[in-house]
């Protein structure tokens, strides 16, 4: 939720999320489809296949959540 001049309103996005690197097994490894996760890390901008930039989350450190 989001407050925004006097106003609530839901605030959403789907955003891809990469994990590369030593630390991806362990960072994904408790990992199962529907779980409510907090991801950490940094945004960059990627190109689609056909060329259409997208913002990607690079995850550095991911948490389970309930």
């Amino acid at each position: 939720m989001q407050t925004e001049d006097g106003l609530t309103r839901n605030a959403f996005v789907r955003m891809q999320v990469v994990v590369t690197g030593e630390q991806s097994q362990s960072l994904t490894r408790d990992l199962t489809a529907g779980i409510n996760v907090k991801v950490r890390g940094f945004i960059n901008r990627h190109e689609s296949r056909n060329g259409n930039p997208i913002l990607v989350l690079h995850a550095q450190q991911i948490e389970m959540i309930n």
